[in-house]
């Protein structure tokens, strides 16, 4: 008996008091005191004062929930019940022939009266979880009380776990705070102690989020407890003995709102977890949301400088890269598995420069395309005027963050360092090319986006799949390239049909979520009449790719040809006649490199040329040029 607590003493006195009867020895002001809770040596009062580690949890339960003695004294029974062996058969030796070693709801009933009668239907015990009723199929009075294994663990001042909940931070989440990061934390956290009770935390990486909520719960003097489930049956109880610190990571898409589970027993501060997209409120009220920044220049210096093997590495990835304290984490982990396998004591910026180029980032492979290839300058032919205006959009990128620090006050106002151009000119003019080069130029990947896999017949779910992309794109720092954008972008129409309505809706938003992106977005087109107004105007540049001209077009088939596969005059005229873009070229030329191939031909002719063109002309639904076709000077 000496394993059960002050509370579990009493309750099975009482018990047993009920079955063997009252001591004859007893008075009937001794008799009355055991049946109001008291046992004899043993009052609740003195159990209170003296109380064991257990009892002193149980009383902390009972002030926190709101239990009544005949519920708290009954959580004790069950609790002995659970653990040692003994009681356990002593209920199962009272409770026959209906048998079972957990008290029943009849036996506890009869136990301890109208009082746990009433409990039992409509009391905190249950409605709070720290009971449960077993055997739903039997009579009320054979349901048998049980407790959640996490519970009683916790009433031991032990930790189980639960499924669905992790409590604390799991190695593969350590993200380092910046310092103006973990400010705000504490003071979001202080706004939590003096009773705001919710706070939204919006970020595109849930590593640094789960972080930011740890350094909050430490400020309380807790620890986190994440968990998904919208329906936390239960949770108060492990709430109060652990001193944790709920936070939600719900799903919230778009043009979706989501409550905060209502949690019986439990009223205190509460975090959630979410993406820059949707609402979330609590009881019908808003909650404060904190929208975390990326980190200024010089915190992400030292946040390199934590990881890579010299200083002046440190600075140049800090102002090449804008990235969050999430995302340099993870590419610090991945760089040091690059740096093991190079034998490196610590990474250098070429191995971080490997983890970035890798593109491995969780939310975009699912719905856009890596194109890993690295694009040189050498590999296209523009004019100078465009050569001017790429230039001119990468220096734009490349200083987005302090764009507008030499600028007046409204220059600054809603300002986001997103860079939204679109490129506009013929298939083939080098659109897609261009952006390669682009992202090469910053040394970030370039994603495609994969139509097929963000549109969606659903109504809703197109939104979804994109706010998805575009945090994910957010988060990894890439270049995002929408060809054929205009599947997309395209002009809102007159409602005549439902399914203009819900056209209008995703055009919308993107209207919306493209303006507050903070990535770099290139959209294509052939036409810039197909965009809508609205949409033209949230753009920072557009570029025109025209067709090459005769000129432009020479330096092309030479490119793909090389030097000296043809003489210059059969290049002048196949670049005078030929009205091709830098695509056709290259069809032409792999296709004339197959021909060749199959007359087992040391090198490219210009019969192979020639034949080549005509394939190419055929699939343009045009005849080939007579000078050409005759091989004309």
């Amino acid at each position: 008996m000496t394993q059960i607590s002050g509370l579990g003493r009493i309750a099975l006195t009482r018990i047993g008091a009920m079955f063997l009867g009252a001591d004859p020895d007893l008075d009937g002001e001794e008799e009355a005191a055991l049946r109001s809770w008291q046992a004899p040596g043993l009052a609740l009062d003195a159990v209170r004062q003296d109380p064991t580690a257990v009892d002193r949890r149980l009383f902390t339960l009972q002030g926190a929930l709101g239990l009544t003695d005949a519920e708290v004294v009954t959580a004790a029974l069950v609790l002995a019940a659970e653990t040692v062996l003994m009681v356990g058969r002593v209920l199962a030796f009272l409770q026959k022939p209906v048998g079972g070693t957990r008290p029943t709801l009849g036996l506890v009933t009869a136990a301890f009266g109208d009082e746990a009668a009433q409990l039992m239907f409509s009391g905190a015990v249950f409605r709070t979880g720290l009971l449960v009723l077993d055997r739903e199929d039997g009579p009320a009075a054979e349901r048998t009380l049980a407790l959640h294994a996490h519970v009683g663990a916790a009433l031991f001042g032990h930790r189980v776990d639960r499924p669905g909940f992790t409590v604390g931070l799991a190695a593969s989440h350590e993200v380092v705070l910046p310092a103006s990061i973990r400010a705000e934390a504490e003071r979001h956290a202080k706004g939590l102690e003096e009773g705001r009770r919710s706070l939204v935390i919006r970020t595109t990486s849930k590593n640094e989020g789960r972080a930011i909520a740890a350094a909050i719960a430490q400020t309380l003097e807790r620890e986190p407890l994440f968990t998904a489930q919208d329906e936390p049956v239960g949770l108060a109880p492990w709430l109060h003995l652990g001193a944790l610190l709920p936070v939600f990571e719900p799903t919230v898409g778009p043009m979706q709102r989501w409550s905060v589970p209502a949690i019986e027993g439990y009223d205190g501060a509460v975090v959630v977890l979410a993406g820059p997209d949707g609402a979330v409120s609590r009881d019908g009220g808003s909650c404060v949301s904190w929208r975390v920044p990326v980190p200024p220049i010089e915190e992400r210096d030292a946040l390199w400088g934590a990881i890579v093997d010299d200083a002046s590495s440190a600075t140049e990835l800090a102002e090449n890269h804008r990235s969050s304290a999430g995302r340099i984490a993870e590419l610090g982990r991945l760089a040091r598995q690059y740096a093991a396998l190079d034998g490196a004591a610590a990474p250098t910026q070429a191995h971080v420069e490997s983890a970035i180029a890798d593109g491995d980032v969780a939310g975009l492979d699912a719905l856009a395309q890596h194109l890993p290839e690295r694009v040189k300058k050498t590999a296209f032919v523009f004019g100078a005027s465009l050569e001017d205006e790429l230039a001119l959009l990468e220096a734009r990128c490349r200083h987005r963050e302090s764009l507008v620090a030499k600028l007046g006050v409204a220059a600054k106002t809603r300002y986001t360092p997103g860079v939204r151009a679109l490129f506009v000119g013929p298939s083939g003019t080098g659109k897609t090319l261009a952006a390669g080069w682009l992202a090469t130029k910053l040394g970030v990947p370039l994603f495609r986006v994969d139509l097929s896999s963000v549109l969606s017949k659903y109504i809703g779910e197109t939104e979804q799949n994109l706010s998805a992309l575009l945090s994910a794109a957010e988060h990894a720092n890439v270049v995002l390239l929408f060809d054929e954008a205009d599947a997309l972008f395209g002009k809102r129409t007159d409602v005549r049909h439902s399914n203009d309505r819900f056209a209008n809706s995703l055009t919308n938003y993107l209207l919306t979520r493209i303006e507050t992106f903070e990535g770099i977005a290139i959209l294509t087109s052939n036409s810039r009449t197909r965009f809508d107004d609205a949409f033209t105007r949230r753009l920072d540049l557009v570029i025109d790719f025209p067709h090459p001209s005769p000129e432009q077009r020479r330096t092309l088939w030479t490119k793909h040809l090389g030097e000296k596969v043809l003489a210059p005059a059969v290049l002048n005229r196949l670049a005078v006649t030929c009205n091709l873009t830098g695509g056709q070229i290259r069809n032409v030329a792999l296709t004339a490199s197959v021909v060749a191939d199959r007359e087992d031909a040391d090198v490219v002719s210009e019969a192979h040329i020639t034949k080549a063109l005509s394939l190419e002309y055929r699939k343009m639904g045009k005849p080939l040029p007579a000078l050409v076709r005759d091989g004309e000077a």
